[in-house]
C-alpha cells in the first residue's frame, strides 16, 4: 500500500513530500520507487538515499522497501493539487528510456 510506505518515509526530517509508485523492472516486473521532494538539507542525494534505505529496512517489510529513490522538485498535479500518479510514472519511464539510449 503506497500510502503506508509514504507515511513511514515521511517521518524522515529531510523529506518534504514523498510519493511511492511501482515502476517497471526488467526481472521482477515492477519495483517500489520513492519519488522524493527534499527539504533544504546539508545531505547529498546519495546520503539521503542511504538514510531512506536504512530507515525502510528497519521499518518496512522487504516487499514494501523502495529499491529506487528519485529526487524531483515537484510532481505533476491536477488543478486541486492532487498528484497525478499516472503522469509521474510515465515521466519516470520516459527518463529511464532516455538514459538507456
Amino acid at each position: 500500500a503506497p500510502a503506508a510506505i509514504e507515511a513511514t518515509l515521511s517521518k524522515l526530517p529531510f523529506i518534504q513530500e514523498v510519493i511511492v509508485v511501482g515502476t517497471p523492472h526488467p526481472l521482477y516486473g515492477e519495483e517500489v520507487t520513492a519519488v522524493v521532494i527534499s527539504r533544504e538539507t546539508v545531505l547529498s542525494e546519495d546520503e539521503q538515499t542511504a538514510q531512506i534505505k536504512a530507515y525502510a529496512a528497519s521499518e518496512l517489510s522487504k516487499p514494501e522497501r523502495p529499491t529506487t529513490v528519485i529526487y524531483v522538485t515537484d510532481y505533476p498535479r491536477n488543478p486541486t493539487g492532487k498528484v497525478l500518479r499516472h503522469q509521474l510514472i510515465a515521466k519516470i519511464k520516459e527518463n529511464a528510456l532516455e538514459k538507456n539510449v
